[in-house]
């Protein structure tokens, strides 16, 4: 999957790179704003999956949302922003339209 540099999250960027993690998919590094995606993700969909994930965590760091359970919620949102995206892709297309 072609990623882009970086990713817009309350008008930070926060950078996106690939990097070997030790068992990991990914992570945030939020001294930085850089999102880290393992380099050894061959699949199109995980990466995909994972780079939404750590995007929830940006958008909580950014956000300073303190929720008890971080990681817990981020894989919720992930799960639910994911299907949403895959099931609703006519309300998707029609959102980034009057968003131009």
């Amino acid at each position: 999957m072609k990623l882009p540099k970086h990713v817009r999250v309350a008008g930070y960027n926060c950078n996106i790179v690939r990097a070997p993690l030790d068992g990991d998919f990914g992570a945030f590094d939020a001294n930085t704003n850089t999102i880290e995606i393992d380099d050894a993700i061959s699949s199109d969909a995980l990466e995909a999956s994972t780079v939404l994930h750590e995007t929830v965590h940006a958008i909580m760091h950014i956000y300073r949302i303190k929720v008890p359970d971080e990681e817990a919620l981020a894989e919720i949102l992930e799960t639910a922003l994911l299907q949403f995206l895959k099931d609703n892709k006519t309300l998707v297309r029609a959102i980034l339209k009057a968003l131009k």
